[in-house]
């Protein structure tokens, strides 16, 4: 792709958005005319990407880096990442691009040194040490202009001051109209204390539009992060938006019934009946909480029109790259439930809405909806492939810009990946795995072509065996990636050399250690238990070999291709888990790795089926 002058990126970031909550996607609940104008006028919306953690500050420092969690070692909230990563902001710095920042950052293992914005306004407590200059935040604004901080609209804890900001307790702030009679969500989904003039979006919107103003009065392209802190909740709603909202009129999806509800493990099933869900709550509550929700999706997106007619108005417009995406998405009403408790498991928390509209006469107009696989972290290396940057090599996200350009197509058959703590999400090809390194009953299989609201778990139906083992092989492969790096042909050489009867670098030894182990080898890795068995993992190859361990046959050290046993599905499959669990156990991060009590069963005694229908009855 040719670039012919240097061009302005716009990356537009909201917090808690599933991919079907916007009017381009077809929801009936909300419009959203200028987000949706980004795709139909020019661009593409792709409705099938996957955010790389499902909470907000792993998944923000893998887009800024542009790499997956498990490599920049960031599971949860706390800890630095290393020095040498190269952060999106940084590459465009460099590059000569003037850089700015505005609203909800969440990114503080970026590490205040390497937040080298020339222009950062924060709105969260947590963020305020990194404004530039000095001073530039929400908190200041509303002390100068009268409003009561924290305000009713921000979520956090302050760190200043020990406010639980939209919590509960003595020190929390709620509105003066929340009713604290009911579910804290419903709380936090008040008409707000805060003017509209002074609200969160506004001034976020704001304070980017000050700085497209700025960067218009010279010829240096500018990189801008606009990022929403909402519709993450609270959803409080300025009395104009509050008085427009029609819970009666959304329309709900069909919920699932007690047969699929009873059948799902206990981490799950809890969700519904004691999260904020339809079932917990009621229909009518359920829907004022949701009705707020839309509605603040609809002042964010007239927020992010104000952005784009400044553009177009300076006549920047034509020479901007404009990219809209979320961290992770939220429930959103989505089997009657709100927020995020399933994380991993389900596709609202995982799937998001990401949005690209190339400048003009960078690329083809593109104009539509795609459903091709892709990730996050993707944006970073379009983003650079697109404004004429290279990227650096570190970067693990894939360059889109062939695709935007009309030259290359998309790969349908990518997997795609999120991770969690002690879970980690891989799809490929309409099948869903959700493994999990400490509950083998909470390992969920779905089939996605035939199950889209995944209440069926085909993990233990052996028809299913071939399509879990492809999953696990490949989330294998990733972990091994991450901890390892890529491999190249020569690995692969390596390994089929050493599989020949007269191979002289052999690969596959035997050995007398009892307990698991396991050999990585770039290409594949060799998982041993007990001293009983050993299977090879090509990481290159669908066909996983098992091989007898010490002692099966003397006097053969080195095991080649002959030496393979015939296929024992259990032991191989057990062997395989063991690897994945290796790898997820002992993978680095930078945060504390949360323990928890162990988890009962999947919900299934008569006694407890009984009664569901009483206890979740919308």
């Amino acid at each position: 792709m040719e670039i012919s002058k240097k061009i302005n990126v716009l990356l537009i970031q909201v917090d808690q958005l599933p991919w079907f909550a916007l009017s381009i996607a077809g929801s009936p609940n909300v419009r959203t005319p200028n987000i949706d104008a980004l795709a139909r006028e020019g661009g593409v919306l792709f409705d099938n990407a996957t955010c790389q953690s499902p909470i907000c500050l792993p998944s923000r420092v893998s887009m800024l880096a542009g790499r997956y969690v498990s490599s920049v070692k960031q599971f949860g909230f706390d800890g630095y990442c290393e020095r040498d990563i190269d952060w999106m902001q940084t590459v465009f710095k460099r590059a000569g691009y003037i850089t700015g920042a505005f609203g909800k950052f969440h990114a503080l293992s970026v590490g205040i040194d390497d937040w080298n914005f020339d222009v950062s306004a924060p709105t969260l407590g947590e963020d305020e040490d990194y404004a530039h200059p000095a001073g530039n935040t929400y908190r200041a604004y509303c002390k100068v202009n009268g409003v009561k901080w924290p305000t009713d609209q921000m979520h956090g804890h302050d760190p200043f001051t020990g406010d639980n900001i939209g919590g509960k307790g003595d020190k929390a702030r709620l509105s003066s109209h929340a009713d604290r009679s009911k579910t804290l969500k419903e709380q936090w989904s008040a008409m707000s204390d805060v003017p509209m003039e002074h609200s969160l979006e506004r001034w976020t919107s704001g304070q980017c539009i000050r700085f497209i103003d700025e960067c218009g009065k010279s010829d240096t392209p500018f990189f801008a992060w606009l990022t929403f802190d909402r519709p993450h909740y609270p959803t409080t709603l300025p009395k104009e938006l509050y008085d427009t909202i029609r819970p009666e009129a959304l329309v709900l999806q069909e919920l699932p019934d007690a047969e699929a509800l009873t059948g799902l493990p206990r981490y799950l099933f809890n969700d519904f009946a004691k999260g904020t869900s339809v079932f917990s709550i009621g229909e009518k509550r359920f829907r004022f909480v949701l009705a707020t929700y839309y509605a603040l999706i609809e002042y964010i997106d007239s927020e992010i029109g104000r952005v784009i007619n400044t553009l177009k108005d300076r006549g920047a417009y034509d020479d901007t790259l404009i990219i809209f995406t979320a961290d992770h998405g939220d429930e959103a009403g989505y089997n009657g439930l709100y927020d995020k408790n399933r994380r991993v498991s389900s596709e609202a928390i995982t799937r998001i809405p990401i949005i690209m509209r190339p400048p003009k006469g960078v690329a083809k107009e593109c104009s539509g909806i795609q459903h091709a696989p892709i990730e996050n972290i993707d944006i970073f290396s379009t983003a650079c492939a697109v404004a004429g940057l290279g990227i650096p090599s570190k970067v693990e996200g894939r360059d889109l810009s062939g695709f935007l350009s009309g030259e290359k197509g998309l790969d349908m058959h990518r997997p795609t990946v999120c991770e969690d703590y002690w879970k980690r999400m891989i799809k490929k090809d309409g099948w869903k795995l959700i493994f999990d390194a400490e509950e083998d009953s909470e390992c969920l299989l779905y089939n996605m072509n035939n199950d889209t609201e995944q209440f069926r778990n085909r993990y233990r139906d052996i028809s299913c065996a071939m399509q879990r083992m492809e999953l696990k092989r490949e989330i294998f492969r990733f972990l091994s990636e991450r901890i390892f790096g890529t491999f190249t042909q020569y690995d692969i050489d390596r390994i089929e050399r050493g599989l020949d009867e007269n191979g002289l670098l052999p690969v596959l030894a035997s050995s007398s250690v009892k307990g698991p182990v396991v050999h990585f080898l770039r290409a594949g890795a060799v998982v041993q238990e007990n001293g009983r068995h050993q299977i090879l993992v090509r990481f290159y190859n669908d066909e996983v070999l098992l091989f007898p361990a010490d002692g099966e046959q003397p006097g053969r050290y080195y095991r080649t291709r002959r030496d393979a046993l015939a296929h024992d599905d259990a032991a191989m499959e057990r062997l395989m888990d063991i690897g994945i669990r290796y790898c997820m156990r002992t993978m680095p991060t930078v945060s504390l790795l949360l323990s928890r009590e162990p988890i009962d069963e999947p919900v299934s005694t008569q006694k407890e089926t009984g009664s569901l229908t009483t206890q979740l009855r919308p």
